[in-house]
């Protein structure tokens, strides 16, 4: 892989004594424990029998078979749930264990703690259930005609709409279009564990999660234990991807210790990780827009029909921030919105980085290439046009409270040296060059979103604690830094304490949201600090108040509440926007459909940076995720099964299709972010994506409207 700078050292040469190195030391050496990594004395093994169908009348349950394999201690059914029976993050309508109907291959049908793991899984095996196999619904299509209906009245599992202006009454000429995205896997690398037990009448959990607090609200209404009797410990994630902000392995697991009375661990397979937890979702948009001849974009209308599942979990989420990027970064004074879920038996729809921004904007950039190739026009005039400007509503009619600066991407993307580069030595292969621009929110928008923190200050220096798990992100070092910048305090004297539930509560790992809002409440308790300092010491020098000291502790709360903002006609809009251009250039084999992205030129807008090594790895990162869901990436749903299974099945890009990635950030100090930072980490999926699929219509003249793209289309066109 070959990555470009702006020139920028990134990384200190002393890096041998530097918190950074503090914190990576472990994981490059392979000593870092994850969550499957840990065992306790006397510690029994789980396995979960699954439905198998997608789709099936469970008829009767038999678990006396699984008693008669030596060492196993418990096998439980939808009779051992205490509480409710179902779970999910957007409402609770998926079944821990199943009673009466299974709706999808992966759901739960019985569970078996057992001295090990081989004996456990035979157990599972010898579980008799009888299932009458129903019909089932397998797409979009067939969950609006068939006759097979998994809601209460119909397969719509919900709708919103908006509309901002009048679309009908918008002038210019009108351009039309369907496009479509499909399902993908988050294929972290680390699969789905948890570790339960009692130790002084609480229940504690060692588990791999973005979700906590979530997480814990959610066990306890399914084991009937109070939220402050349930304790998670929560490692870094050896990946997520938003595949781990809905519960997996922990309630099961919490039901056999309470069954048990003893520690159980229960840790998914990759096969069983693909076909039982959440996936990316797919949608079908149909957009219709109208432009005027000096290019002015007068009126969008977006149609979304997408695909949450067997059951909701994060589905409605992400449909209500695919409506909230619906218009883009671009001033357009009518819009019209309106979206619906259906439920399928598959695999339920959960977080994956974009989160129903990434998709929407794909199918906005991909029409308006269209609708720019139509008429002749220069997209980068065409964008610099039609850009949002600070003080104006974006086309949910609210106005944003951040920085607006789509332009300032642009006017650096016009002088990429990728747009002078065309030129094939063969004449079977093509090259192309395509353009594609977004915006990505921060943190929740109008929905709110608060975070807390603790600062301690002893004689061995500063912690900050808080509850938010690191993805990755390197959140840690971000924080460090700001914390030193502020206080003017030496990073290595800074710990980063978050990895228990017993700190104060800073929120889900998700949305653009953690450095931003924990930041914020960082910054907060750090001014706290300093005042405290003075009322003490008459200094607010943390270096002096350490000689002061001695045995004595001080402890300060920072808080931070996401910026209320009213206003719009559609009360999920976002309110702090990053912003992105981006530049692919591809070699497409007309003979063979083989597509080769050779140049990705990002042009980012995020704030201040804070931590640069961060900063610039999220941007490659996800670069090459997008490289993934343009061309590469298909979970392969099919009759009710997903085949897609495993790194053998399911086709990730490897070290050879990665292009050279040149990254260009723009800092404009943001006056709501810490220290002026916006969010970064899904900024790239937005709009890399749609200008490899841009670059690929200018080289072949195809007009695709999907991905992942088909190298069929290629050659039989």
């Amino acid at each position: 892989m070959n990555v470009a700078y702006d020139e920028k050292e990134i990384i200190e040469p002393n890096i041998i004594d530097t918190y950074y190195y503090k914190y990576t030391f472990e994981k490059v050496t392979g000593r870092y424990k994850y969550a499957s990594d840990y065992y306790l004395d006397g510690m029994l093994y789980g396995a979960v029998l699954r439905a198998g169908v997608p789709h099936a009348i469970i008829d009767y349950i038999d678990v006396s078979d699984a008693y008669k394999v030596p060492g196993v201690k418990a096998a439980i059914t939808y009779r051992d749930v205490p509480g409710l029976n179902a779970f999910g993050y957007y409402k609770p309508n998926q079944p821990v264990l199943c009673k009466e109907r299974v709706r999808y291959v992966g759901d739960a049908i019985a569970a078996v703690a057992a001295e090990t793991q081989e004996a456990a899984e035979e157990a599972a095996r010898s579980i008799k259930v009888r299932l009458i196999k129903l019909d089932g619904v397998y797409s979009i299509d067939d969950a609006l005609k068939s006759e097979v209906i998994l809601g209460e009245k119909d397969n719509i599992a919900y709708r919103i709409s908006y509309e901002n202006g009048s679309y009908e009454k918008a002038q210019g000429e009108e351009y039309e279009g369907t496009y479509e995205v499909g399902s993908i896997k988050q294929m972290y690398i680390e699969p789905e564990s948890a570790l339960a037990w009692i130790e002084d009448s609480n229940l504690k959990i060692i588990t791999t999660t973005q979700s906590p607090d979530h997480d814990i609200e959610q066990i306890s209404v399914n084991v009937n234990v109070p939220k402050d009797r349930i304790k998670l410990i929560f490692p870094d994630p050896g990946g997520a991807f938003g595949g781990k902000e809905e519960i997996h392995a922990q309630i099961l697991a919490s039901l056999l210790t309470l069954k048990t009375g003893r520690p159980v661990k229960l840790s998914f397979s990759r096969e069983e990780s693909n076909i039982a937890t959440t996936r990316r979702i797919s949608m079908r948009f149909h957009i219709k827009s109208k432009t005027t001849k000096d290019m002015k974009l007068q009126g969008l209308y977006v149609n979304v029909l997408a695909e949450t599942g067997a059951y909701l979990s994060h589905a409605p989420i992400i449909l209500e921030v695919a409506g909230s990027h619906a218009p883009g970064p671009y001033n357009i004074p009518n819009v019209k919105f309106e979206g619906a879920l259906v439920y399928t038996n598959y695999p339920p729809v959960g977080g994956m980085r974009g989160y129903g921004a990434s998709e929407v904007n794909f199918a906005l950039e991909r029409h308006l290439d269209e609708v720019i190739r139509k008429n002749g026009w220069d997209p980068f005039d065409f964008r610099l046009v039609n850009a949002l400007k600070k003080g104006q509503p974006y086309g949910t009619g609210l106005v944003p409270v951040s920085e607006i600066t789509l332009k300032e991407t642009v006017l650096q993307a016009k002088n990429s040296p990728l747009l002078k580069s065309k030129k094939s030595n063969w004449p079977f292969i093509k090259v192309g060059v395509g353009i594609a621009s977004g915006m990505k929110s921060t943190s929740y928008g109008q929905g709110g979103d608060h975070a807390s923190v603790k600062l301690v200050l002893n004689r061995h220096g500063l912690k900050l604690l808080f509850t938010t798990p690191d993805m990755g992100t390197g959140i840690r070092f971000g924080l460090a830094k700001l914390l030193s910048e502020r206080l003017n305090f030496p990073e290595t004297m800074i710990d980063i304490e978050n990895h228990s539930s017993d700190n104060p509560s800073s929120g889900t790992s998700n949305a653009s949201r953690v450095l931003f809002m924990i930041g914020n409440a960082s910054l907060d308790a750090a001014n706290k600090l300093e005042k405290e300092l003075i009322r003490k010491y008459g200094n607010s020098n943390l270096l002096y108040a350490l000689e002061k000291l001695n045995d004595e502790v001080i402890e300060v709360s920072g808080e931070y509440d996401l910026p209320k903002v009213e206003g719009g006609v559609y009360k999920k809009s976002d309110v702090i926007f990053s912003f992105i251009t981006a530049i692919a250039r591809v070699e497409v084999d007309m003979l063979t459909g083989f597509i080769k992205v050779i140049d990705v030129d990002v042009y980012t807008e995020a704030g201040k940076i804070i931590f640069p090594l961060g900063y610039y790895s999220q941007i490659e990162g996800g670069a090459i995720m997008s490289l993934g869901y343009a061309i590469f990436e298909d979970l392969k749903l099919k009759e009710g099964q997903v085949l897609g299974k495993n790194f053998t099945t399911y086709i990730l890009p490897v070290m050879k299709d990665i292009p050279k990635i040149n990254v260009h950030a723009i800092e404009i100090p943001d006056p709501h972010g810490p220290l002026g930072a916006k969010g970064v980490g899904e900024l790239p999926l937005i709009a890399i994506a749609p200008a490899i699929v841009n670059a690929v219509v200018d080289a072949t003249g195809i007009e695709f409207r999907e991905i992942p793209l088909k190298r069929e289309k290629i050659v039989n066109h």
